[in-house]
């Protein structure tokens, strides 16, 4: 294991601990901003959430579903954490960082933090990533 993945497992796998057990203090830090009939639920950490000015934010955002998906590589994975930036004033975004778990054990991570490799893209309209940039960029005006 590169030294890169390794210091990323250690800074989110905590995280994705903390999604199991973790107090009701840490829970209180993930705001959901898209939930589907208990399939899937997609939040984004309020305590991380950084402004980078001009409707540009960087994010670390929970992915959860009650049924576990499959990579095209045929892992599955039922938690998925990412760091991505979100320009809500363009409505793009991109990935930066990427892990999945399954039943708490890390399958899968990847890191795209190198601005050579960032692409900025826009959401296809009714997807999962349309509904996360609507509803971080909807959630950032309301209070916790």
């Amino acid at each position: 294991m590169n030294l890169r993945r390794l210091v990323l497992s250690l800074l989110v796998f905590p995280m994705a601990l903390g999604v199991a057990g973790a107090s009701h203090a840490a829970q209180d830090r993930w705001r959901t901003v898209y939930a589907e009939d208990g399939r899937v639920e997609i939040a984004f950490d309020s305590q991380t959430a950084a402004s980078h000015g001009r409707g540009l934010y960087r994010i670390w955002v929970r992915w959860r579903w009650a049924e576990p998906q499959t990579q095209n590589n045929g892992t599955k994975y039922d938690l998925r954490i990412e760091q991505r930036d979100v320009n809500c004033s363009t409505r793009e975004y991109n990935v930066r960082r990427v892990q999945h778990f399954f039943a708490g054990t890390n399958v899968y991570s990847g890191d795209w933090s190198d601005e050579r490799d960032v692409k900025w893209t826009q959401p296809t309209p009714e997807s999962l990533a349309e509904a996360l940039v609507t509803g971080f960029c909807t959630s950032r005006h309301r209070p916790a």
